[in-house]
């Protein structure tokens, strides 16, 4: 096993340029000899070259491979390693099956055929609920958002929470978004106000943009301002007497986004 740890070393190496030149086929030759061998991870790290060649510092001049050509080369590396239980590659070849403007890129041939599209996004979907299951955040989120724009918003918001409990803020955003299409009621709309404030306060710009757009609007033209107002006032008054009837998570929360919007 040493020498195949040695072998993705010596890849990853010549990938960054640690301790020696940098020299991307050479890297490539070693992982498809690694992935020979077994190595899960050899055909995720050739996928990834191929799907974001910047990330090897490469470019893609006249003459050179197209992004299609790229697309297709990642997602036959990334199916190698997620054949062999790896779960990054199930993800990631997932996300280019279910994405609607990369899915012809896939298929080498440009002919449109609805029923070969559907086959591909069913395998994508495997694919990512397999990584999903299996606990990886980024696959829990896709899969989030790759049902919400099917329409089936009970499974969005559940994998998307799923994604949220592990710390991810771009998930939380997402549900909040989505409540707030369907908030009426005052719990509902505090709710969704929390989820955007957590975000926030957490640094997301969408989240920040958005609790700035609803500050902006007048409490008629805007529901949730209102209860915006209300949190600000109650945050500034557990700034000064530390009052516990709020939540612990939450009124620090407020604590934090208020403190920076009145400095």
């Amino acid at each position: 096993m040493r020498h195949l740890a040695g072998i993705v070393k010596t890849a990853v190496a010549l990938l960054t340029g640690d301790g020696t030149e940098m020299d991307r086929d050479s890297a490539e030759n070693w992982l498809v000899l690694a992935d020979k061998y077994g190595v899960p991870n050899a055909g995720y790290m050739i996928g990834t070259m191929y799907y974001n060649p910047r990330l090897c510092n490469t470019s893609q001049e006249e003459g050179s491979v197209t992004m299609a050509d790229d697309l297709i080369l990642a997602a036959t590396w990334f199916r190698r390693s997620a054949e062999k239980g790896h779960l990054r590659s199930m993800m990631m070849l997932g996300a280019i099956l279910m994405a609607e403007n990369q899915s012809e890129a896939v298929e080498e041939d440009d002919n449109e055929d609805p029923e070969a599209d559907n086959l591909r996004e069913q395998e994508g979907r495997y694919w990512t609920e397999r990584a999903a299951h299996h606990g990886l955040c980024g696959a829990q989120y896709n899969l989030g958002v790759h049902f919400h724009f099917s329409g089936d918003t009970a499974k969005a918001l559940y994998w998307l929470q799923k994604a949220a409990d592990q710390g991810d803020t771009a998930a939380t955003v997402n549900i909040a978004s989505i409540k707030r299409e369907s908030a009426v009621t005052l719990q509902e709309r505090e709710e969704v106000v929390k989820l955007f404030w957590l975000a926030a306060d957490r640094g997301h710009p969408a989240a920040i943009q958005i609790m700035n757009e609803i500050l902006a609007q007048p409490d008629g033209k805007e529901p949730l301002a209102e209860i915006v107002r209300n949190l600000q006032k109650a945050a500034k008054r557990v700034l000064k007497r530390d009052l516990p009837q709020l939540s612990m998570l939450f009124s620090q929360v407020l604590k934090n986004f208020c403190t920076a919007m009145y400095e």
